[in-house]
């Protein structure tokens, strides 16, 4: 917020719009954290589905400057682009879920088809640095369903995802917290010159509602999957 209110010249009014988002986030990362691992499991084709609506209705109907990646509800404006990052790897997680790994070759096949559709759409807005974070974050999934022991980096989130007891839960933190982490490098690589500008938010410091939500509910549903299993341990 202190770097926001310094970069708008004091300006209160949207200093005032980024801690309501904050304050939503935060809540949703509660709210999200008491939900069991196994709900996230089931809906996630509905999440899915639901996404890829949002997505084709964002073509026809979105709003935008330079490009079509908000819906405009009137009284809720967001970016479908950004729930991806959370529906592809539940998604993805929730199809291997109950699959021998490493996964065959034609469950392979099938998870690139989750990956390509959403990023195909999403480039059309056009929005490519999304479409390809999207992109990125099916191929961690995909990565980490192929590893049964493995010590990525020391980071929570991974610890989380290296200690999780099943399928489902090990890809789908690994995937979110990488996500997050690959957020975070790809900005860095714009701000320093070494990547092209592509939109991609920085995580917890960028303006922007829906980007600031969808980290928030990532980390939910990583707090919820490391709370429930310690109950499970009880």
């Amino acid at each position: 917020l202190t770097t926001l209110f310094s970069v708008s010249g004091g300006d209160y009014n949207l200093i005032f719009k980024q801690l309501v988002r904050i304050t939503i986030g935060i809540i949703a990362m509660i709210f999200l954290a008491q939900i069991h691992p196994d709900n996230f499991r089931l809906l996630s084709p509905f999440l899915y589905i639901f996404g890829i609506i949002l997505l084709i209705l964002t073509i026809f109907f979105g709003v935008g400057k330079s490009a079509d990646r908000w819906l405009d509800f009137y009284i809720l404006r967001f970016q479908p682009s950004e729930l991806m990052k959370i529906f592809v790897p539940l998604m993805i997680a929730s199809f291997y879920s109950d699959k021998a790994l490493p996964p065959k070759l034609k469950n392979l096949f099938v998870a690139v088809i989750i990956i390509i559709v959403p990023s195909i759409l999403i480039a059309k807005q056009p929005d490519l640095g999304t479409a390809i974070l999207i992109t990125s974050s099916g191929i961690i999934a995909i990565f980490l369903s192929g590893i049964k022991l493995y010590v990525l980096v020391t980071l929570r989130g991974m610890s989380i995802s290296i200690k999780a007891t099943d399928n489902f839960s090990r890809i789908l933190s690994g995937t979110l917290i990488l996500t997050i982490f690959l957020y975070v490098l790809v900005n860095i690589g714009m701000v320093v010159g070494i990547l092209p500008i592509v939109g991609a938010p920085l995580p917890f410091m960028s303006y922007g509602g829906t980007s600031m939500l969808t980290v928030f509910a990532a980390l939910g549903i990583i707090m919820s999957i490391k709370s429930h299993q310690r109950l499970m341990r009880k």
